[in-house]
């Protein structure tokens, strides 16, 4: 088992216990979407870290406000430990080092969108398929449309 797994599997359960609780983890996702505006695209890695970030944090939205529900439970769990990451200061490479500080978050990133791909590739069809509604976001990165 390589040392990632080590991680993943030793945090599994906290992001479980977070999972259960719908308001802490509408919290994170307002702090990971705070996060994700802050993040400049300046190299192509962050472009693809926010857009996977991003893509991770619209589908656990959307299981949590009941629009999407076709999630196995280990996928979201999966999800829901890589938004902690993400929104977490506790980091391997601390955030405030210029550029390097968000490689970290890219890894783990990275991880689960290879771990939940297909659910997250079923998700997006999905999402496409919606109707477009145009959301507001306020200064907290709640939504409203």
């Amino acid at each position: 088992m390589s040392k990632s797994d080590d991680f993943i599997n030793s945090h599994f359960k906290y992001a479980e216990d977070v999972a259960q609780k719908p308001a802490l983890v509408k919290r994170l996702l307002a702090l990971a979407g705070k996060r994700l505006r802050r993040i400049v695209g300046v190299f192509v890695f962050f472009t693809s870290l926010r857009e996977n970030a991003d893509d991770i944090r619209r589908l656990v939205t959307s299981y949590y406000d009941g629009k999407y529900k076709s999630i196995p439970w280990a996928t979201l769990v999966k999800a829901v430990l890589g938004i902690i990451y993400f929104v977490s200061f506790v980091d391997i490479i601390p955030d405030f080092i210029p550029a390097l500080g968000l490689l970290d978050d890219f890894v783990v990133i990275g991880w689960v969108v290879n771990a939940i791909r297909d659910d997250l590739d079923k998700f997006k069809k999905w999402e496409a398929q919606q109707p477009i509604i145009l959301n507001v976001e306020d200064k907290h990165g709640n939504t409203k449309g």
